[in-house]
């Protein structure tokens, strides 16, 4: 039998703050921990970059990067970001890399990235 609590798409299948969708979207198993498909934003040739582990060629998920400058307003697109080279990790999977399309100034402009994945 199926409980909405371990088996949607928004439970935490095993409590590890990863849900079900983004364990799917990152292909890794809901029952493991997954830390390593957690998003990790760095900043590289002066811009805010964001790297996260997705399914190659998805046909049921969605992922969005969108930036944001005051965690107010967000924007995605191209305009916004820009896809650099992904980096393979299997046949099923690799990491993909999105950069933000601000450079980041000195004093530093405060900038802010977020993945999203939807069905």
């Amino acid at each position: 039998m199926d409980s909405p609590s371990i088996s949607s798409p928004e439970a935490d299948a095993n409590n590890d703050g990863i849900t079900n969708l983004q364990a799917y979207a990152s292909n890794v198993s809901p029952w493991i921990q997954a830390a390593s498909a957690l998003p990790v934003v760095s900043l590289e040739g002066g811009y805010l970059t964001v790297s996260f582990t997705r399914r190659v060629n998805p046909t049921d998920v969605t992922y969005t990067v969108a930036v944001s400058a005051d965690l107010g307003t967000w924007n995605s697109g191209a305009g916004y970001t820009t896809d650099l080279p992904s980096i393979p990790i299997n046949p099923a999977t690799e990491r993909a890399v999105i950069r933000d399309n601000v450079p980041v100034t000195t004093p530093p402009e405060r900038r802010f990235m977020r993945v999203t994945v939807s069905q």
